[in-house]
């Protein structure tokens, strides 16, 4: 028994396997134990830690090596999900190396430059996404450039105009949002290694070439000032993410339209097995459309909540969580119960999963033919 729409028989096919990979359990530890594993080879590079214990360390970052049952019921007992996934890995390491784990660096550290390691993942698979959208809306396009059609305004007949101006207007739309993450991806996918507040106390002087070197590792830019509080880069990528939802709400909701049966100027591709309806055989509805539109309308809704996660206080927010074990035997599923501000990390990991499942589907939404 499974919950959620990532996993759910019903839904999961809405959604990219890749994306769902990347943001999956067992790859979310992953990102965790190769920051750890960076961290630790950066340090024992430029002198805080012994490099014996780093190979150590880094040899034992391998998440088929722990217990996924164990973690779960730890976590739950914690209450907090990253101080049990250290005691593992303390324990695989054995001594000495187990007192060099996680030197210097605080959770929230592991956490958002784990995230940066996912983010830069999906990222590159949205541009990749997206760049094949652009090829099929541009060749569909140049396909229809003399089919005529009403063109519309406050939903009645306006002009005539041609199928193929509405597709470059939706082809235009998604380069510009491409472009855009393309520019926001620069900004956001960074390391955050200051320690307990950011200035790097705990690393004796040589906190900036640690972040530095932690970032060549992991292919990630270093934060000019990695400051806990600051969640605008991210909250910046995001809300360039919600943008494109909402073309892609645009362009779904289109095709709704357009395929209405007293219009019929165009209709999703049709194979053979597709049903419309379990009583009415004749029908068939813009399946795929109808689930980007309810898709976008849930990544639009949590853009507010993204901007809400900007205001923190201090240096540092307290993140108090209540943990829930799930009915798989390998989860670290938890839930936020605060009234505070969610955390990067927390925004992150319900929203770009989602958007990424969206894009995924949209090129098979991008595949409709004119009907005349």
């Amino acid at each position: 028994m499974t919950i959620g729409m990532f996993n759910s028989f019903i839904t999961r096919h809405w959604f990219s396997k890749v994306a769902v990979d990347i943001w999956s359990d067992e790859a979310t530890l992953q990102a965790w134990l190769d920051v750890e594993a960076a961290l630790a080879l950066s340090q024992a590079k430029l002198g805080p830690i012994p490099s014996e214990a780093a190979d150590r360390i880094a040899a034992c970052c391998k998440p088929k090596d722990f217990d996924f049952e164990r973690l779960s019921k730890e976590i739950a007992f914690a209450q907090y999900p990253f101080v049990p996934v250290l005691k593992q890995l303390e324990e695989l390491c054995g001594e000495p190396a187990a007192g060099f784990v996680h030197w210097g660096a605080t959770t929230q550290n592991i956490f958002d430059t784990a995230i940066a390691l996912q983010l830069k993942k999906t990222h590159q698979h949205l541009i990749f996404v997206l760049e094949r959208t652009e090829g099929q809306l541009k060749s569909l396009a140049f396909q229809h450039r003399r089919t005529l059609q009403a063109g519309r305004t406050h939903g009645q007949h306006a002009l005539p105009m041609t199928f193929g101006f509405k597709v470059a207007g939706w082809h235009e739309e998604i380069r510009r949002s491409r472009e855009r993450l393309v520019e926001r991806g620069g900004e956001s996918l960074l390391t955050y290694f200051g320690g307990a507040i950011g200035t790097f106390a705990a690393m004796g002087g040589k906190g900036r070439a640690v972040e530095d070197e932690v970032a060549r590792f992991l292919g990630l830019r270093p934060a000019r000032l990695p400051l806990r509080s600051s969640f605008d880069r991210v909250a910046d990528y995001l809300s360039a993410l919600a943008v494109l939802a909402g073309s892609i709400h645009k362009i779904a909701q289109d095709i709704v339209f357009m395929q209405r049966s007293e219009i019929g100027e165009i209709e999703e591709a049709f194979h053979i097995g597709k049903v419309g309806s379990s009583t009415m055989a004749q029908k068939r509805n813009p399946s795929t459309a109808l689930v980007l539109v309810s898709l976008c309308r849930m990544l639009e809704a949590r853009l507010p909540m993204i901007l809400a996660g900007m205001v923190r206080m201090d240096e540092g927010v307290p993140r108090p969580r209540t943990c829930r074990t799930s009915s798989s035997a390998k989860s670290l599923s938890w839930r936020h119960r605060s009234q505070r501000p969610p955390s990067a990390s927390f925004l992150a990991s319900i929203s770009i999963p989602r958007t990424c499942g969206a894009i995924s589907i949209s090129r098979r939404g991008s595949s409709c033919r004119n009907r005349r």
